[in-house]
């Protein structure tokens, strides 16, 4: 396993991020992170190459890596959409990240996006979507029809077992179904508000025993043989609750991630 954190949990509104960056991959550093995750609010494809170079310096000097980069904004159509897409990859191959987190795709042509993950990989780069309601990643059933439909070895999903709760599909057993394709397991504890009322979504943290069924998913995690990336992508604008998430997440993480490896 290996822990990150993303940038999302100091994020406003999708707007900004409240720490610069070279607190953030500070704090993932003390906290006990091994990577970070970046937002758009944190590097662009408008960022100039000179100010990457140097926060890859920044990460690599905290001992950290890159685990994920995203494609938040890419435009939908061509020449637009190519010409961010290269400029993403030239800044994810600088910052050494292993994975972008890339749009989910709608309709039956998937030339465009073939090609983008073959991009990908000449920068040994892999391509996945997460799991979000409102998309056709939001069942385990949307989400299998869909990767093979794409059909590329460098095109993944992100395991989000909160969309897939809410979304109406049994999180566990759908570790089973997405197994070859899981490329990072997003957590945050927020569970569905089973009132019907809104917000959808309740904000609590893992060791809510109301959020998602975490050793259920850790000991399917384990049995499947997932060893890769476990990224921390709780939302709060709280400053005590940020606080309480990157203290306390890793360690929990960590000692469920043994606790529970021979419970699948």
């Amino acid at each position: 396993m290996q822990l990150s954190l993303s940038g999302f949990l100091y994020e406003r509104r999708y707007q900004s991020c409240d720490l610069d960056f070279a607190e953030f991959v500070d704090l993932a550093c003390r906290k006990g992170f091994e990577a970070v995750e970046l937002r758009r609010t944190q590097i662009g494809v408008d960022t100039p190459l000179a100010d990457v170079a140097t926060m890859r310096r920044i990460v690599d000097e905290a001992g950290l890596f890159v685990s994920c980069m995203e494609a938040r904004g890419m435009p939908g159509e061509d020449p637009d959409r190519t010409a961010f897409f290269k400029a993403l990859i030239e800044r994810a191959a600088v910052m050494g990240s292993r994975l972008i987190k890339f749009p989910g795709m709608t309709g039956a042509d998937f030339t465009w996006h073939r090609w983008a993950a073959d991009l990908a990989a000449s920068h040994e780069i892999a391509l996945a979507t997460n799991n979000h309601v409102g998309t056709i990643f939001e069942t385990a059933e949307g989400s299998l029809d869909a990767l093979r439909r794409f059909g590329h070895d460098n095109y993944g999903v992100l395991y989000d077992c909160l969309h897939l709760r809410f979304g109406g599909s049994d999180h566990v057993k759908a570790i089973d179904a997405l197994a070859p394709w899981i490329r990072n397991v997003l957590i945050h504890g927020g569970r569905p508000n089973d009132s019907g009322d809104d917000p959808p979504f309740i904000e609590t943290t893992i060791d809510d025993p109301r959020s998602q069924n975490w050793q259920a998913v850790f000991s399917a995690l384990r049995r499947v043989g997932y060893d890769g990336l476990i990224t921390v992508i709780e939302h709060t604008e709280d400053g005590s609750l940020r606080e309480r998430i990157v203290s306390t997440y890793p360690a929990l993480l960590r000692a469920w991630w043994e606790q529970w490896k021979n419970h699948g």
